[in-house]
């Protein structure tokens, strides 16, 4: 009979789903099984924050019923039992596709069902497995010894190693972060956009060079790269990480969501600074000490050039320089270059006020509003900027031509804020 949940894990074109079954007597082994899936299309990445579509949230799955007549048997047998545990690959699959998954079995004249289990298949080239990040610094490291440095600057609530790479001048340095929150850009836009920066600028990052820290929130993003398929935000301890930052830490109601409560998608912990990740970000900024931090935030793998820029009625002189540095991005980001196709968006001038924060206030907490607070510096966190090109981003449907394009438009705006910062 069968036991526990039924697990799902998305390998990139394929599912494994994994469940347990009782192995302990003859009348438990050889059980035949019953596999029923359907398409779930109707399942969205993202939700109703910050002005987001509203869809099926996690609760939905939960809810479906294997007699659905859109679900299909797709096995119908006997599958290998090993320590009590049955596996099954599901080949045929499609990159992109959201599937609900259930099991059946009986014995000892008993029925028993698990499921339903909710899975996405995510190509492993747009999303990494934590194992892959770390590989892929490395060889960057090994593939520029003389300029790159790999350092270790804590490590997650589930003690996986938080490291940071250091490139060029570390007398003056940029900094940018991927992965405050879960399902958002990291390691795969950051290594694309510093390869190009290598390749085509590879002088000035003697003059001002770049502190990198590709991802924080590393366990949770697990789950987005194993293939839950909603936008996930918090770390394993169910805590908002760009809320947890000692500066201005206060209650909030951001999203029309409290921040005060363990549950709430942007809960900020049960003090400032509460979180591992948090404090390697912290130590990371530190040692940077950059001239600005620039958080890469925003749905999917990739993001725009809408920065929400930190610091506004606290440090005027920080904000009034951070807007200059927020037009050279934008603007740059936006002009026409080679290979990275066109970008039709709403305009965007700099200071603007966020709709979503104009009763609420800018969220505090936040990793870029600490590198103001702290440090003195411009700090930003990069958002979409509603372009009609990257729409899909909102639905986790970024194909790898446009993923390549946005991380050249990235690479040229960085290049430009590098450009102007050398010349102080």
């Amino acid at each position: 009979m069968l036991r526990g949940r039924m697990t799902a894990c998305n390998l990139g074109d394929r599912i494994k789903l994994s469940f347990i079954q009782r192995g302990d007597c003859d009348e438990n082994r050889n059980v035949p099984v019953k596999i029923y899936r359907r398409e779930a299309s109707e399942i969205k990445f993202c939700n109703d924050m910050a002005g987001m579509q509203f869809g099926p949230w996690f609760e939905y799955a939960d809810n479906q019923s294997h007699l659905d007549s859109r679900v299909r048997i797709i096995f119908d047998g006997i599958l290998p039992l090993e320590y009590s545990y049955n596996e099954y690959i599901d080949a045929d699959v499609t990159v992109g596709q959201i599937y609900i998954y259930w099991v059946k079995a009986d014995s000892f004249d008993e029925h028993t069902i698990l499921g339903p289990t909710a899975v996405k298949v995510r190509s492993r080239e747009l999303w990494w497995p934590y194992e892959k990040c770390v590989a892929v610094i490395r060889q960057l490291q090994c593939e520029y010894p003389a300029i790159i440095h790999i350092k270790k600057f804590g490590d997650t609530s589930m003690h996986r190693d938080i490291f940071g790479m250091q490139i060029g001048n570390q007398e003056q340095v940029v900094a940018l972060a991927g992965v405050i929150h879960a399902s958002e850009p990291g390691p795969e836009l950051l290594d694309r956009v510093i390869r190009y920066i290598l390749q085509w600028r590879l002088d000035i990052l003697s003059k001002i060079g770049l502190a990198v820290m590709p991802g924080i929130n590393y366990d949770t993003r697990e789950e987005t790269v194993n293939g839950v398929p909603e936008y996930l935000r918090l770390n394993h301890n169910g805590v908002d990480l760009n809320r947890n930052f000692g500066h201005n830490w206060s209650d909030q109601y951001v999203y029309g969501i409290a921040n005060t409560f363990l549950g709430s998608n942007t809960y900020h912990g049960p003090f400032p600074d509460s979180e591992n990740e948090t404090r390697a970000a912290i130590n990371f900024m530190q040692a940077s000490n950059p001239l600005a931090m620039f958080v890469y935030d925003g749905p999917s793998v990739v993001t725009e050039d809408k920065l929400l820029v930190s610091g506004k009625g606290t440090h005027p002189d920080i904000y009034d320089y951070a807007n200059k540095l927020a037009t050279i991005y934008t603007q740059t980001f936006r002009a026409e270059h080679e290979d990275c196709g066109t970008y039709t968006a709403p305009p965007m001038e700099y200071p603007f006020q966020s709709k979503t924060f104009i009763h609420t206030g800018n969220p505090t907490g936040t990793m870029d509003g600490w590198a103001v607070d702290k440090l003195g510096v411009p700090g930003f966190s990069l958002q979409y900027a509603g372009s009609e090109e990257g729409k899909g981003a909102v639905n986790d449907e970024i194909t790898l031509e446009l993923f390549d394009r946005w991380s050249r438009r990235h690479a040229y705006a960085l290049i430009a804020i590098l450009e102007e910062l050398s010349k102080n």
